[in-house]
């Protein structure tokens, strides 16, 4: 996701958790707050492999 992305569903979290009643009954927010957790997670792992990426393709241009 891009950081806009990232802050529209950070939003959306914060929206949800406020208001339940608003969602359909199958969606579940405390699969999107995981799913949240572990983009946070893996977030700063994306960005170094893209600097590697450019290092990478860098080199081979």
């Amino acid at each position: 996701m891009g950081d806009k992305s990232r802050a529209f569903v950070t939003k959306a979290l914060e929206v949800a958790e406020s208001n339940p009643e608003i969602l359909p009954r199958f969606f579940e927010v405390s699969e999107l707050r995981q799913d949240l957790t572990l983009d946070e997670a893996l977030y700063p792992v994306s960005m170094q492999l893209a600097q590697l990426s450019e290092l990478v393709n860098g080199m081979l241009a």
